[in-house]
């Protein structure tokens, strides 16, 4: 990962995306079969609530490389957040990210019938 890259996924986890977005535009003019740097496209992409593009980023990204779990992860993220709930959880990576972190969560939901 170049200094560049690392720079742009600072500023996606500060929720500066617009100048992730710009930065990212940048690397992918130059690499545009750079998978890490379209999964990052796709992330900022979501962090404005942009999930359809951000979609299409991580679908680019796992194109070039299927067992990218970033892209598979947030792939499903933006799935789910766009109400496509089902073509979510069929991305195992997800599913199984989503289960473990919630697991709890979910258990006091469900509370046994008497």
């Amino acid at each position: 990962m170049t200094a560049l890259q690392l720079k742009a996924f600072c500023l996606i986890d500060l929720n500066r995306c617009e100048e992730a977005i710009a930065l990212l535009e940048k690397i992918l003019a130059q690499q545009p079969d750079n998978a890490h740097a379209l999964t990052g496209m796709g992330q900022a992409l979501l962090g404005q609530g942009r999930h359809d593009q951000s979609i299409d980023y991580f679908n680019r990204a796992l194109k070039l490389n299927s067992d990218l779990k970033e892209a598979q992860i947030f792939k499903g993220m933006a799935l789910y957040l766009a109400g496509r709930y089902d073509e979510a959880m069929d991305i195992e990576a997800f599913s199984t990210e989503f289960v473990s972190r919630f697991k709890e969560q979910l258990a006091t939901k469900v509370q046994p019938t008497k």
